[in-house]
């Protein structure tokens, strides 16, 4: 099977060489080398400032010049990059983003009726007022829908962007290439401690709520003495309110460390380290911090989400807690905490390789484009 990777946009430097540009882009690159693993013919088309080629691991990469970064125009249609996925006849055509209804309509328009077009789902939100007639427009061109959690596309459906008769396939947007390290040397670098760990490796905002994170976490603390919490992050919005109330708590002020934003090449010994990752997110397209747990080893303890129940298997792996409720999240910490029986760093990593690996997402979405290709074929005949 022959997949086209479309990928308009990417925020990288003007002066970025091709090498560089999908240095930046790991998931994408990461999505192909998994198709390519699992037996498809995959190759790349990325907007970028000048046309170029590239070949990495066994894949062909198209790098077509456009106003493309850091993303495209909603309004601009990029018909050099079109006709190049035109001319390559792929078999199945893989776009990413819901954003891109005019780009969606006039790309399927391009292809030949044996061509099928999926769109995956990064996030984005549903558009409202008038521009949600185009996008209605735009995405109807599209055979299939990826979400992480079919429940994600709910909205986008009441809206009437997606038909009820296009298919919502559940698989996920990315995975993690983190490794299990021994805890004992992961400790020894990272200079963690506790009994047990707890790590928060996410944005302080108001939507990973790291608030209800530090009530719920100090209200553990009469049972579990020796706790610890390590708190890392990239973007620091709430960091004067997180300071404030580990002020106000000696428990906390205690039990509670800082480690400020934390490069992602050095993340790996701090999830080896943790027994358990916490985070309270309202919504997630992917959650990147609990793939990146769960191939380390490391057990979550998240809110009841629909993307954190797909990671989790509603909590087969993991413990979820209903969103912003402290009280609970104390009760499903002490529970996990003092569990007889909890599944080892080793159970915990074959079931992220089973089922959320990259190498587990490329064969689930081949079959995906298999499933499709063969239910248009018989519709069709």
């Amino acid at each position: 099977m022959r997949v086209a990777l479309v990928n308009y946009g990417g925020d990288f430097s003007a002066r970025a060489t091709p090498e560089q540009a999908l240095g930046e882009l790991r998931t994408l690159t990461s999505w192909a080398q998994a198709l390519r693993l699992a037996g498809a013919n995959v190759t790349v088309f990325q907007g970028f400032h000048r046309d170029a080629k590239a070949h990495l691991d066994g894949i062909d990469y198209e790098l077509v010049a456009g106003r493309f970064s850091p993303r495209l125009s909603r309004r601009r249609i990029p018909w050099r990059m079109h006709r190049a996925v035109k001319r390559w006849q792929p078999d199945i055509v893989h776009l990413n983003g819901l954003l891109y209804g005019a780009q969606a309509r006039f790309l399927r328009g391009s292809l030949p009726a044996s061509s099928h077009l999926v769109l995956q789902h990064h996030g984005e939100q549903p558009d409202d007022g008038v521009v949600r007639h185009l996008q209605r427009w735009g995405l109807s061109a599209a055979d299939a829908f990826f979400f992480t959690a079919r429940s994600l596309a709910e909205g986008w459906q009441r809206r009437g962007l997606i038909r009820t008769s296009q298919p919502i396939i559940e698989i996920l947007e990315g995975s993690s290439h983190l490794q299990t390290l021994d805890p004992s040397a992961a400790r020894a670098a990272s200079g963690l401690v506790g009994n047990p760990i707890f790590l928060w490796a996410a944005n302080l905002d108001a939507n990973k709520d790291p608030l209800t994170i530090l009530d719920g976490f100090e209200a553990t603390l009469s049972e579990l003495p020796e706790a610890r919490l390590y708190m890392a992050w990239r973007l620091e919005i709430l960091l004067p309110e997180v300071r404030q109330r580990i002020a106000t708590s000696p428990a906390l002020q205690s039990h509670v460390e800082l480690l400020g934003p934390i490069p992602y090449a050095d993340i790996e010994p701090l999830f080896n380290s943790a027994d358990f990752l916490l985070q309270g997110s309202h919504r997630e397209s992917c959650g990147f911090s609990v793939t990146d747990a769960l191939a380390c080893g490391a057990v979550p303890i998240v809110s009841d989400i629909p993307t954190f129940r797909v990671l989790t298997q509603d909590g087969a792996v993991g413990h979820l807690w209903p969103t912003g409720n402290a009280e609970a999240l104390r009760r499903v910490m002490l529970t996990a905490a003092k569990q007889t029986h909890r599944p080892s760093r080793q159970e915990v990593r074959r079931f992220f390789e089973e089922h959320l690996s990259f190498e587990a997402i490329g064969h689930q979405a081949l079959m995906a484009y298999v499933d499709l290709q063969r239910g248009l074929n018989s519709a069709a005949l």
